[in-house]
């Protein structure tokens, strides 16, 4: 096995499944998709080497489906078992498979891309030669036919819904209550309590300090006299 028919194995291997997934969403039938992958395969080993890589080879094989399902690619008849390899899915959604099927060509084709493939507008515009809002309008069709898939699938097993917390609302601020002012202990305002609250306390008075008492001048000593000075003194009052 040469180098170009070793990597187109590998690709095959690696992106048969997904490949074949849309092929069955376009056509709606197991065997119609089998046929419709084998062909779009051959036309990709055939550019194999030109594709260059794998990303490349990729894109090419999707654009070669939807252009074979639109009538625009004549595709290489081959045999199935000379590229397929995996056995295809036993179980499809057959209510997807049917949903589908009411959609005219065009429009199950942008439906797939968009939805199935998750391609941009301008890339599915570009592959179906239209412009971006033909996609959207056909998007749209598509949409009201799937509507009611859509709204019924289930959670995927490994994707919990996180329960959505309720809001809470913002706490309330108490406001502190009103201080009322009780009397003053200030020693040096003993009569603060009699006053209106708010009101300053009256400058104390500055009083004169009193003034000295004079000191007591001694009464002068009464001086007897002597009774040789008066020989009468005796029988006066003292003076």
């Amino acid at each position: 096995m040469d180098q170009r028919r070793d990597g187109f194995a590998a690709f095959v291997a690696e992106h048969e499944q997904e490949l074949r997934g849309t092929a069955l969403l376009l056509t709606g039938d197991a065997a119609a998709a089998d046929e419709l992958l084998v062909a779009a395969l051959a036309r990709t080993y055939r550019r194999w080497r030109r594709l260059g890589a794998p990303a490349t080879a990729l894109a090419d094989t999707h654009d070669a489906l939807v252009s074979a399902t639109l009538g625009r690619t004549r595709l290489p008849a081959t045999g199935r078992d000379s590229v397929l390899a995996a056995e295809p899915d036993e179980h499809p959604d057959h209510r997807w498979l049917a949903a589908l099927a009411e959609l005219d060509p065009r429009t199950r084709a942008v439906a797939v891309l968009r939805l199935h493939e998750a391609q941009d507008e301008d890339d599915v515009a570009t592959l179906l030669g239209c412009s971006p809002a033909e996609v959207g309008a056909a998007l749209a069709d598509a949409l009201a036919t799937l509507a009611p898939l859509l709204a019924s699938e289930p959670v995927e097993p490994d994707q919990p819904v996180e329960p959505v917390a309720a809001p809470q609302p913002p706490p309330v601020a108490v406001p502190d209550p009103p201080v009322t002012p009780g009397p003053t202990t200030d020693p040096a305002d003993p009569y603060a309590i009699y006053r209106r609250p708010g009101t300053p306390a009256p400058l104390p008075v500055q009083r004169p300090a009193p003034a000295a008492a004079p000191a007591p001048t001694p009464a002068p000593l009464a001086v007897r006299p002597q009774p040789s000075d008066d020989p009468n003194a005796i029988y006066r009052r003292p003076t």
